[in-house]
């Protein structure tokens, strides 16, 4: 059975359509930026790393070794770490401390597990854990 000649030129006219508006999605997709697979996926976040002054920080390399480097170095940003003040030290005499390590002062409100219990406030004066519109530190 053979296809007739009109079926067969609007076959391949058909195909033709249909290859060229793939090829013109593909290329546009990638003119536009279109985020292709690999760039879905999450980027990797760049580690801390501490920067260091070495002897030879302040040479400079030749053009031609740097040429040839080139493709192999790659830049690691430098983060800069905050550094959180540490609390201030709580006075030998106060008992008991906080959960931050402070010493607690009259006023302020007291642990379950200190219910009752009496202690030393920052400056030196008897505290007493009392049930006062709540638990808390009560001079004694």
């Amino acid at each position: 059975m053979r296809m007739k000649r009109r079926t067969y030129r609007r076959l391949r006219a058909l195909s033709l359509v249909i290859i060229a508006l793939a090829l013109l999605g593909i290329i546009g997709g990638a003119l536009s930026g279109s985020p292709s697979r690999s760039s879905a996926l999450p980027k990797p976040t760049p580690t801390p790393v501490l920067a260091r002054a070495s002897a030879t920080s302040g040479t400079r390399h030749t053009r031609a070794r740097h040429r040839r480097h080139r493709h192999r170095r790659r830049i690691t940003p430098v983060v800069a770490v905050a550094t959180t003040p540490a609390a201030a030290p709580a006075p030998a005499g106060c008992h008991p401390l906080s959960d931050e390590g402070t010493c607690y002062e009259p006023g302020e409100y007291c642990r379950y597990d200190d219910e009752g219990m009496t202690g030393v406030a920052g400056d030196g004066e008897t505290i007493t854990c009392e049930d006062n519109d709540g638990w808390r530190w009560e001079p004694s």
